[in-house]
């Protein structure tokens, strides 16, 4: 029996990657038994190497090789005994290592080399991102990086390196690194800045601190905020710091303030930006539309009357201004388009204006006046006020208040006289009507010096008119043409607290109209002139004739009076002058009313007044009708009582001046008049 001798196959030759671990070995074996062995143990070992179909685990030592060998051995059965050994070459292949390197930062508009960046065991790299950046060579371990837009934008992106594998090896590697993007810092400081009223505190006499509510955007590192004036801010290193203005800032005009950024790494734009504040040297406030008297302390830098006013216009056709006069009647009206004026140069001297649309504002910039200096010569003048600080009257005058006949604030129906006063002292930026005695001398008068930290508003300057017109004529309206009539003890006399005085043209409209108190306040009724600026401001024309009348109001009814005129004074016959003065000696009251005056018994009440919510109505007669009307003579309300007292509700009626006619069971009429607020 011959048989054949055993024959190995150990296989073709293999290439794996390091990472599998191990190699299946299909080996095949006839005429024999199998036994696999390595050329040079390395300390890999077979998971049973007397099977030709098995496994192979490589160790350490076998990968630092790369290759080794394997053999498979055929032993013969009897009675063959020549072994037969065949074997294949295991090629373990190491799988590539990626390093994008550490993460970095990169400033805006610069590009970043991947230097740290390294590989091994690649056949070939790849760089990609997640943002839309260009490399310079994305298949160059140590690239470049462009940042685009968005990456800007976003202030990142991820910068990811590929190392591709040679054969053996099927997976590549991949490491990423994190590019941060440096945005070059930016703020914004808003436009320059004029300081006005609303910047002001006046209860406290001071400018608020500046707010700056700025806005940063970029990376940086720190702030430092810096100012060319003497004032201060709460923390230099904030963001939205708050600054509080110097003496100088405020007397200087101008102050230049910056914010100075470091930017973020080693990145070279820097930032510093600046804001200019405009500060004002003086605040004129109008709370009310109506006629004031205005002046200024300062030389201005804006040298004539439209620019300095140019604040209270600011549009077309003006905005708060309606118009301005001086004494010797030159004007300015910038209603029209184009405006129209005769006032040129600002002086240091008294204006009178009408205002809209308040409250309004108007900033003036300049310097303290050198000169404080002011002449008196006329029957009349526009009184300024050369100085920063409220001024007594006594004082300023003194050795000359027997020269001032009274001194008339326009804007408040407020009177100064050497007797008796509603007000004491004159306040910056206002101007006042002041009338001289007959045959004074001209003098001049010279005004307290400058107080650096004065406020430059005050809270409160005069005394505000509570006056209810509870007579049955028609409110009169302020023109700041005034004729102004004083009273003595002996006039006062005729008079009884509550009475109403009223001054009427020949066609019996009524242009001036006061209430009487008591003879220990200052008494004064101002008739209205006519001013020829506006077709809405009606009053009396120069040399009008003017006739009285007295609403007695706890009678209800209306009696004609005469004046007696003191020929000391400026006016004394009884025709209308602008800024005129009469002192009323005595009052004639005339024995037949023009109303036919009710029962002596009589009594009805209206209160409260003013009322918001309802109105007591109270007789001692029955009421027979109430009829309530508005400022057009709409009658808005009507019941019939028939009680002696009674409520009405006026709580859904608008605010605003309305006559109350109540009706009494003698079908006696009684008008009053409210207030609804």
């Amino acid at each position: 029996t011959i048989k054949e001798n055993a024959v190995a196959n150990a296989g073709s030759d293999i290439s794996i990657c390091n990472t599998d671990g191990y190699v299946d070995l299909a080996g095949t074996v006839t005429n024999g038994n199998p036994v696999w062995q390595v050329t040079i143990p390395t300390g890999g070992f077979f998971e049973d190497e007397n099977q030709a179909s098995t496994r192979y685990f490589f160790s350490p030592d076998d990968v630092l090789l790369g290759t080794i060998e394997l053999c498979l051995t055929a032993i013969p059965n009897n009675p063959c005994f020549i072994p037969d050994t065949d074997c294949l070459n295991l090629t373990i292949t190491q799988s590539p290592d990626a390093n994008a390197g550490i993460d970095k930062e990169v400033c805006e508009g610069e590009s970043i080399l991947m230097s740290d960046a390294t590989v091994s065991n690649a056949l070939s790299v790849e760089w990609t991102t997640n943002g839309d950046g260009t490399f310079n060579n994305i298949a160059m371990v140590n690239a470049s990086y462009f940042p685009g837009e968005e990456d800007i934008a976003n202030g990142s992106a991820q910068l990811c390196l590929k190392a591709f594998p040679f054969g053996g090896c099927s997976a590549f590697s991949i490491n990423c690194m994190n590019l941060t993007i440096l945005n070059a810092p930016s703020a914004d400081l808003g436009p320059d800045r004029e300081l006005d009223c609303a910047d002001y505190d006046v209860d406290n006499g001071a400018w608020l601190p500046l707010q700056f509510n700025n806005t940063i955007s970029g990376d940086y590192i720190s702030i430092e905020w810096t100012t060319d004036g003497d004032g201060t801010f709460d923390n230099p290193n904030a963001v939205s710091p708050n600054y509080y203005l110097g003496l100088s800032d405020i007397w200087d005009g101008d102050l230049e303030i910056c914010i100075n950024i470091q930017a973020a790494g080693d990145c070279q734009f820097n930032v510093t930006q600046c804001v200019t504040i405009y500060v004002p040297q003086q605040l004129i406030y109008f709370d009310e539309d109506k006629w004031w008297g205005i002046s200024s302390y300062l030389e201005t830098d804006l040298p004539t009357v439209p620019e300095v006013m140019e604040p209270l216009v600011l549009i077309p056709g003006s905005q708060y201004l309606v118009n301005m006069v001086d004494k010797t009647g030159k004007y300015y009206w910038p209603e029209p388009v184009p405006p129209q004026a005769t006032l040129g140069d600002w002086l240091p001297i008294g204006y009178k204006l009408k205002v809209k649309n308040t409250p309004a504002c108007l900033p003036i910039y300049g310097d303290s006046l050198a000169d404080q200096t002011f002449s008196l010569n006329g029957s009349f003048t526009y009184l300024p006020v050369l100085t920063n600080v409220a001024t007594n009257i006594e004082d300023l005058f003194a050795g000359h208040l027997e020269d001032i006949l009274l001194i008339y604030h326009w804007a408040d129906n407020q009177l100064w006289t050497p007797i008796a006063s509603d007000f004491d002292s004159i306040y910056p930026g206002y101007a006042y009507l002041l009338v001289n005695k007959f045959g004074y001398e001209p003098y001049t008068i010279e005004y307290p010096d400058f107080v650096p930290d004065a406020p430059h508003l005050y809270p409160v300057q005069v005394k505000k008119s509570e006056f209810i017109n509870n007579s049955p004529w028609r409110d009169v309206e302020n023109t700041a043409l005034p004729h102004i009539f004083l009273f003595s003890d002996n006039a006062m006399n005729k008079l009884q607290p509550g009475d109403i005085l009223g001054a009427f043209n020949q066609a019996e409209e009524c242009f001036g109209m006061a209430e009487y108190g008591d003879k220990d306040a200052v008494y004064k009724l101002v008739a209205m002139g006519q001013n020829g600026f506006s077709k809405d401001e009606r009053g009396f024309g120069v040399d009008d004739k003017m006739t009285f009348r007295i609403y007695r109001q706890n009678a209800g009814e209306e009696l004609e009076v005469s004046f007696i005129f003191d020929t000391q004074f400026p006016s004394s016959n009884g025709l209308f002058a602008n800024n005129g003065v009469s002192m009323v000696k005595d009052i004639v009251i005339s024995a037949t009313s023009i109303n036919e005056p009710f029962a002596e018994d009589y009594q009805l009440s209206v209160y409260p007044n003013p009322a918001s919510v309802e109105l007591n109505v109270v007789s001692n007669q029955i009421i027979s009708e109430i009829q309530l009307l508005n400022n057009l003579g709409q009658v808005v309300y009507q019941s019939n009582p028939n009680v002696n007292s009674t409520l009405v509700d006026i709580s859904m009626h608008p605010k605003g001046i309305y006559l109350v006619a109540v009706k009494s069971e003698n079908d006696q009429v009684t008008i009053k008049r409210v207030s609804i607020y």
